[in-house]
This record gives C-alpha cells, sequence and structure tokens, in this order.
C-alpha cells in the first residue's frame, strides 16, 4: 500500500483479487470492485480503516448468466449498486447492496424498460441520475 502523506509504501497481508474490469467505486473508506473468483462473480471491497477484504456474492440469477448481461458497478444515492442490462432486451435492473459480504442483502431497486436508441449505462451521478450510451447507427 503507498501513503503519500510519507512517500512510503508498505506491504499489507490480504488477499487481493484482480478487478474484472477496472471499475472502482469508493464510498465511506471502502474501496468496492467486480472480480471473477473460481468462476463466481464477487464484489470485492477493501476497507482502508482495517486494512481488509470482504467479498459478497452477486444474486445467483446474475451470476448464472454474468457474462451475457452488460453490467455496471456505480454509488447510486449513496448506496453501492449493480445495474444490469441482458444485451438481447431492452430492459434494466437495478440491484442495491444493503450489507457486505450478505449474498442475499442484495435488493431488486428497479427494473425498468428503457428506449431501444440507447445501448447501455455507463454510470450514475448525484440525484440518482443514470448516464447512458447512445446506440450508433450506421
Amino acid at each position: 500500500m503507498y501513503i503519500p502523506n510519507s512517500n512510503t509504501w508498505r506491504t499489507i497481508d490480504v488477499d487481493m483479487f484482480r478487478s474484472y474490469d477496472n471499475v472502482v467505486v469508493y464510498m465511506d473508506g471502502v474501496c468496492n470492485w467486480w472480480a471473477k473468483i473460481e468462476a463466481h462473480a464477487y464484489l470485492v471491497s477493501f476497507d482502508f480503516n482495517n486494512e481488509s477484504c470482504i467479498t459478497t456474492l452477486i444474486p445467483s440469477h446474475v451470476d448464472e448468466f454474468y457474462s451475457v448481461w452488460r453490467h455496471c458497478l456505480v454509488l447510486l444515492n449513496g448506496s453501492i449498486a449493480f445495474i444490469l442490462h441482458y444485451i438481447e432486451t431492452s430492459i434494466l435492473h437495478i440491484l442495491i447492496l444493503g450489507d457486505l459480504g450478505i449474498k442475499d442483502s442484495w435488493t431488486k431497486l428497479f427494473v425498468v424498460e428503457f428506449l431501444p436508441c440507447l445501448a447501455y449505462p455507463i454510470g450514475a451521478g448525484k440525484k440518482g441520475r443514470i448516464l447512458f450510451r447512445k446506440k450508433t447507427v450506421n
């Protein structure tokens, strides 16, 4: 771990799982990212306060088809959220995480049909606004 205030490096004894898509969401002293561990998808959360990692399985209905969903990890209204879009439909699922480390604490917040001109979610901003990429027309 790099500590900028003292320009020093320190080794920490934690299993760090590699990010699946290089997207990190930071909230309340915890960095969160996706990782594939033994063929399952997890949310990995590194807590800077106690220098520990917590893994949270994603819901089994998502994990089973993880490769066919477009997904986006975001901070939505102060909660870790997982935005899912099945590639061949225009249905969007938004899940909110209740507690780290507990698979069953994912709650489906919304299921929304969105405009066919939209490709997939990019991220979320203040006031719960979600940004989408527009489909390109050749």
